[in-house]
């Protein structure tokens, strides 16, 4: 038996007492805690502070709370909110002042003109009602604050008319009033994500950070009506419905709902919250334990609904998607279904705490001016994408060639696979989403082997070595001479000017001495300039215009009927002419490539140019000892060592060929009148007269001008009938195109395209309806006084070229193009996927002749200066992530000028400082277009770059402060010389005058000779845009500021030339010029001469030429009769070294 233990009877006040004090004690100490006080009404002589005696108000039931609390990110400040009171977990669902947490020693009260007033300890305003006039304020069981009038007794302002992220039951929103999450759990200031209303239609939207502007909704309701409000029923449900009805659950669109009966919903709390995450998301608390539910808010509905990494944001849509940049969002496992944000493979988190704000790599980047891709690798994630960072789409691939693809470019951070399809993305990567159920998407992250030397924080490795300190050069102790002269024909009568020689001697000599004056016959005496060089130089201007005259005949036979048996080779026989001898079927060097290889090919054997219009091996030159052999079997081509390079062979027996005078090769059978082959049925880049293309064939430009191998443009008829332009994806390889760029449709299968000899070029259908395309507009008889041909350039236009035949004052002695399509190729082709005309990270301008011309943005240069539609890079490393170096950078401004295929954020109604900042505070901003008060965010790779008056706005483009030395991309180039080193620098400049146009070679010759000057070095030399000539001490000028400054090259550079500077500065125009050639500029040679912008590869042969005979070392300089061989286009001309190289290699 137990024993029952009791207190004396004279204890039992005692113990009442003891347990009243206690209850007392826990209810003062809770409001000691807490602070709080209860009030139906707030009058203005109660305050609230952040500390002392009130720190918040309860409400009547003291189920919410409104008043200070601590910020869950920074508990050394103050949140003023609305909170749940009786939860376990304080549940803010209103803030006063997200956006900006008030210091220790706030306060909060109602003011004596009846304004509601946050002030921060100084007294300054950080929240206040913008409604005056309250006699007193209230917190309602509701969780509503009021502000009621003192004369009428009517709520002037509620904190239910100003919702933050959160609604409770009973209240509404009307059709002007949304929600807008916080920015992360427990980071209260305004958040990526709205709900609001438009158009009869509630709507989720992601925020443009940091405008209040939204991008397209990720999730809309059903529309119900203009007007309609947002009304949480206390019921247990959340409805969109039109007010004028009194039947919500008919009459509107269930958000979210509870599936409890009226007597069960009063035993919860309920909220419905607008997370984080971007999920509106309906919650309940019960009130008392449930075995149920548990102590905690659970969520028992929301929108939108199911998967919400896949189906939340939408493939074509702004910003970074549910997750931060380079970031992917995943489902987490649990019941809840809340998706995390997680970083690929070797990238981690900017900011763990803000994960919002994405990951960057934790590796240097690949780099574009070296081959460094052994050093890569990649990591396969399955089920994983990012569908808003393509630039470049394959199809009928593997997911071996697929990686293949993404490695060798070094713009591709990650390629996606998926049933045969191939993406590349460039970073940053956006809408980032992952389903581990799904193997069927592959994304391959590009990531460095393992022991590759890695960058922490992703910082991209510079582009470039730094240059070798130019002060460490030695001084010439000789005499320099530069002759810079200007070939430009005329009759033969006149036809070589050497207009300037002027002459310094080494500085170290007496300053008293006078001035050496101009004399040719000195020139001519002088050891260091022997005659007979000269005389080389007399003989080159006049060989090289005689030589433009004749045909390229030397070593070429006049064929009717080419007969069995008959071979071609890269020496002996190399040619074969039609009986007009206007065009030439055989072997020509291959213009591009430095050592000797040959195309064999058609071309225009009357013409200056000698233009080749069909190639065979274009892709595959071959070396010399390769020939062509006629058999019974066909045409074939072997190399040196027999192996088959390309072949033209028929079932039928062929008989012989033939070089027509239309330009076709045919090759006839035994057997029928017709050709068993021909090159107008095989058509390569060119169309000429009496050439039909049928319906499955295309033209295919060649790569570069130069270049003969498949291009990145077609022109093809298809099977339907449509005439198409479309660029290829690079590699060219894949053989895939994108959609039209221009195009002509037809609905008739049975179209052709036809070059008639009149000079125009149509569409013919069925019906016998023409559809001309372009026209040569020279008059009936065009193939009587013009040679013709249309062309497919490398720049992606169709163009019709015309050629007199002979001397016509109207036209010039030169291709020239009167009609082409499309008409703007820079604002034609605009495509999803690829770069565009031009490569990535460059732009398209139109030339004063209509042709495209790709060029680079400030600080940026090309890949491949021979190679343009490689694309360009930066000149500087790239803003990190990891640090806020935003100080380091700063804007260069480019008018008219966007790559409108590269946003990745977007911004309206706002300043263009606004857009500045946006870029400057954001590391994967690379350029911002701001234009009539709209701002794009723009990432690299730069795609579909375009110049012109339509486009409109500015181009700010985000470069490093510490370079700022590159050339603006619309200045043309000029030389700046350091001041050290300066002795024995001679400048002589030559002007050149044409004569007639018949014999104009368009060709500025720069030469320059050095003799027992071993010790020289070429100077340093850097080509600067205007804006840093004065920051670094430099003074740059012009060719036409020489020119006016020598009184025609007449006078030395000496003291008095350029008043003060002329001691400090030289101008090396040789350098210049050769500078041209190597950047690809050679247009700025002849900027002004129209013939010569015609035919720019004719122009780069001969400036090769001329580089190679002004050679410092005379052992490199070509004999005159390879100098003869090269300016005819007989033998190839290899690409030239600096003409200073020898001298500085030897050092």
């Amino acid at each position: 038996m137990k024993a029952i233990i009791t207190a004396p009877s004279s204890s039992l006040p005692r113990l009442r007492l003891l347990l009243l004090l206690l209850l007392l004690v826990i209810h003062f100490s809770e409001q000691t805690r807490a602070q709080t006080t209860t009030y139906k009404n707030i009058s203005s002589d109660i305050t609230l502070t952040t500390s002392g005696t009130t720190t918040s108000w309860l409400s009547p039931s003291g189920v919410f709370a409104f008043g200070f609390t601590p910020s869950p990110a920074n508990t050394s400040l103050f949140l003023l909110g609305i909170w749940f009171a009786k939860t376990d977990e304080r549940s803010i669902v209103w803030t006063a002042n997200g956006n900006s947490p008030a210091p220790e020693g706030s306060k909060f009260n109602l003011t004596s003109n009846g304004q509601l007033l946050l002030t921060d300890p100084d007294g300054v305003k950080i929240f206040s009602s913008d409604a005056t006039g309250g006699s007193h304020a209230a917190m309602l069981d509701t969780g509503n604050l009021v502000l009621i009038d003192a004369n009428s007794g009517e709520t002037i302002w509620q904190s239910f008319d100003q919702p933050t992220d959160t609604i409770l039951p009973s209240q509404v929103l009307s059709s002007s009033t949304s929600l807008q999450s916080r920015l992360s759990d427990t980071d209260f200031s305004d958040g990526r994500f709205s709900l609001y209303q438009r158009d009869g239609k509630l709507q989720l939207s992601q925020v443009a950070i940091p405008t209040t502007g939204t991008y397209e909704p990720y999730w809309s309701s059903d529309q119900v009506v203009a007007g309609a409000t947002l009304f949480f029923d206390p019921s247990g449900y959340v409805v969109y419905f039109d007010p004028s009805t009194d039947n919500t659950s008919t009459a509107g669109f269930n958000v979210t709902r509870v599936n409890l009966d009226s007597s069960s919903s009063s035993e919860f709390y309920q909220k419905a919250t607008l997370d984080p995450d971007g999920v509106f998301r309906h919650y309940i608390y019960p009130k008392k334990s449930n075995g149920r539910w548990g102590n905690t808010w659970n969520i028992v509905d929301s929108a939108p609904k199911g998967t919400l990494c896949q189906r939340s944001i939408p493939d074509d849509y702004y910003g970074s998607g549910l997750c931060g940049y380079n970031s992917f969002c995943q489902m987490d496992p649990g019941d809840d279904q809340r998706p995390t944000c997680k970083c690929p493979y070797n990238y981690s988190f900017i900011d763990a705490r803000a994960e919002y704000k994405g990951c960057s790599p934790d590796f240097a980047a690949q780099s574009c001016h070296v081959d460094d891709t052994s050093r890569f690798r990649f990591m396969t994630m399955t089920g994983t994408r990012w569908p808003r960072s393509d630039y470049e789409h394959y199809t009928n691939l593997d997911a071996e060639q697929c990686t293949e693809l993404c490695l060798h470019d070094c713009f591709c951070a990650v390629a996606t696979f998926r049933d045969g399809e191939c993406w590349k993305k460039r970073l940053p990567l956006s809408n980032g989403r992952r389903d581990d159920s799904s193997s069927i998407t592959r994304a391959f992250i590009k990531v460095p082997n393992d022991g590759a030397p890695n960058n922490s924080f992703g910082q991209p490795p510079l582009p470039y070595e730094p240059a070798e300190n130019p002060t460490t050069k030695k001084e010439c102790p000789k005499t320099l001479v530069v002759v810079v002269s200007s070939l430009l024909g005329g009759s033969l009568l006149a036809n070589l000017i050497l207009i300037a020689y002027t002459s310094m001697l080494n500085s170290g000599k007496s300053e008293g001495k006078k001035k050496k004056q101009f004399s040719l016959r000195k020139m001519m005496l002088s050891s260091t300039l022997h005659p007979l060089l000269l005389l080389q130089l007399l003989l080159l201007s006049q060989l090289l215009l005689i030589l433009g005259h004749f045909p390229e005949q030397s070593r070429a036979q006049t064929y009717q009927n080419i007969s069995l048996g008959t071979t071609l080779s890269t020496s002996g026989t190399t040619t074969w002419l039609s009986p007009s001898g206007d065009f030439a079927f055989g072997f020509t060097p291959l213009p591009s490539n430095a050592t000797t290889l040959f195309l064999l090919a058609i071309w225009f054997a009357q013409t200056v140019d000698k233009t080749i219009v069909w190639t065979a091996n274009g892709n595959t030159p071959v070396p010399a000892g390769a020939k062509l052999q006629l058999t019974s079997n066909g045409l074939t081509l072997t190399d040196p060592t027999n192996n088959n390079i390309w072949s033209a062979t028929e079932t039928s027996a062929a008989s012989y060929a033939a070089i027509l005078n239309t330009g076709n090769l045919v090759l006839m059978g035994t057997t029928s009148n017709d050709p068993i082959w021909q090159s107008f049925d095989n058509p390569t880049d060119t169309l000429l007269p009496t050439q039909v293309l049928l319906r499955g064939t295309q033209l295919w430009s060649r790569l570069t001008s130069t270049n003969y191998s498949d291009g990145r443009f077609t022109l093809m008829l298809q099977d339907t009938g449509d005439l198409t332009l479309r660029q290829l994806a690079i590699p060219i390889t894949t053989k895939q195109s994108y959609d039209p760029y221009w195009s002509i449709s037809t609905s008739d299968s049975e179209s052709k395209l036809i070059f008639n000899p009149s000079g125009t070029v149509y569409l013919e259908l069925t019906n016998n309806t023409r559809i001309n395309i372009t026209s040569a507009s020279v008059g009936s008889n065009a193939a009587a006084d013009f040679y013709l041909r249309a062309t497919l350039d490398s720049d992606g236009v169709f163009r019709h070229y015309v050629y007199p035949k002979k001397t016509n004052g109207g036209w010039p002695q030169g291709w020239s193009s009167p009609d082409y399509v499309p008409e703007d190729i820079c604002r034609a082709l605009t495509n999803g996927f690829g770069s565009g005309v031009c490569g990535f990270n460059s732009y398209c301008r139109l030339d004063g002749n209509q042709r495209a011309v790709c060029q680079c943005p400030y600080n940026y240069s090309f890949i491949d200066g021979r190679n343009e539609y490689r694309g360009c890079m930066p000149e500087f490393a790239a803003q990190r992530c990891d640090v806020d170096d935003s100080l380091q950078f700063f804007f260069m401004e480019m008018v008219n000028t966007d790559w409108p295929l590269s946003d990745y954020e977007y911004y309206a109604k706002v300043t263009e400082d606004n857009c500045r900042d946006y870029c400057l505070s954001d590391c994967f901003c690379a350029v911002a277009i701001f234009r009539n008060g709209e701002c794009w965010k723009k990432k690299l790779p730069l795609s579909n770059g375009r110049f012109g008056s339509y486009v409109g706005g500015k181009a700010l483009i985000k470069v490093s402060k510490n370079d700022t030395s590159s050339m603006p991309p619309q200045t043309l180039p000029t030389l700046i010389v350091n001041k050290k080193d300066r002795k024995g620098l001679i400048i002589v400049g030559s002007s050149i005058l044409g004569g007639s146009v018949l014999v104009n070679v368009l060709f500025i010759v720069a030469t320059l000779f050095m003799m027992f000057c071993y010790p020289c070095k070429r100077k340093h030399l850097h080509l600067h845009d205007n804006s840093s000539d004065l920051e670094l001490g430099f003074r740059r000028f012009t060719y036409e500021e020489l020119h006016e400054a020598t009184h025609g090259f007449s006078e030395e550079l000496g003291k008095g030339a350029f008043k003060a500077s002329a001691n400090e500065e030289a101008v090396v125009l040789v350098y210049w010029a050769y500078d041209c050639y190597r950047d690809r500029r050679l247009d700025i040679l002849v900027a002004s001469d129209r013939e010569a912008v015609f035919d720019m590869s004719r122009v780069e042969r001969f400036v090769m030429v001329a580089i190679w005979c002004i050679q410092e070392e005379p052992s490199l300089r070509p004999t005159m009769q390879k100098v003869t061989l090269m300016l005819e286009g007989s033998v190839a001309v290899p690409v030239p070294p600096d003409p200073s190289s020898y001298m500085s290699s030897i050092q």
